[in-house]
């Protein structure tokens, strides 16, 4: 859907007009206007509804629903390995649970852009967790900083042997889409040839919880808003004590690293 799609699709005002419409219609408005712009990025605040899959959600943003894809991280593939795994701990993130996306494209349907609950990056830290992949094909919108620390939080979480980085030679959501289009287009290339056997659904015993390290220690990215100052740390915490919201998690990081 392009810009002037958005612009024809907005609302007609009529005569009964009441001040919840008169809302709608204005956010209609400025939503279009603020992609179509150069350079221009917008935000936008909401409960988060519906968790698509491992990188798409549906916000709940003045009584109107959202589609929000985030920024510069990507899950893997619906029949790919862990896929299920990501989209469930997106879910325990942030599903019911109101978040800031700072957006500055459509693409197929979706906004694009960082999606922020409290302090805390999800894109980055579903990266950090290892249920992502850091996608540079959108690093340009993000700021030298939250560059390097996508990029660190991919490193640690591959280190660490973090999610679906246990496997050997995980396969990128783009290496398998590749893949996919020459079995279709030549019925002879094998995704068993890959280094990596591909797997739908979710690996046995594998959790939210394991992946942000129960009691073993869990990697905090938290900056201000504003300077953009980072802050890294580690934090060793039952994840039952912090089941309010990683939220506590991240204060309790800022306290001790700040």
């Amino acid at each position: 859907m392009g810009c002037d799609v958005l612009l024809r699709s907005r609302a007609k005002p009529t005569d009964k007009m009441t001040v919840p419409h008169v809302i709608r219609i204005l956010f209609l408005l400025a939503l279009p206007l603020a992609i179509c712009s150069p350079g221009s990025a917008a935000s936008l605040q909401g409960k988060v509804a519906e968790v698509v899959d491992g990188e798409n959600i549906v916000v709940v943003s003045v009584n109107h629903l959202v589609r929000v894809r985030l920024l510069a991280m990507a899950a893997p593939e619906k029949n790919q390995a862990y896929a299920q795994v990501a989209q469930q701990h997106l879910s325990d993130l942030i599903l019911n649970k109101y978040v800031v996306v700072h957006y500055s494209s459509l693409r197929e349907g979706y906004l694009v852009g960082q999606v922020l609950f409290g302090d805390m990056d999800v894109g980055a830290q579903m990266i950090r967790d290892g249920v992502a992949w850091y996608d540079k094909t959108d690093e340009k919108r993000l700021s030298e900083t939250e560059q390097r620390v996508y990029a660190e939080s991919q490193e640690a979480a591959r280190n660490e042997r973090r999610g679906l980085w246990q496997d050997e030679s995980p396969i990128s959501p783009w290496d398998f889409r590749k893949a996919q289009l020459a079995t279709a287009s030549t019925s002879t290339v094998s995704l068993s040839r890959q280094p990596s056997p591909v797997r739908s659904g979710s690996p046995a015993g594998l959790s939210s919880e394991d992946l942000m390290g129960g009691r073993a220690r869990t990697w905090c990215v938290r900056w201000k808003a504003r300077g953009k100052t980072t802050f890294f740390g580690w934090f060793s915490r039952p994840l039952a004590e912090v089941s309010a919201g990683r939220s506590t998690l991240l204060d309790s990081c800022s306290q001790r690293w700040s």
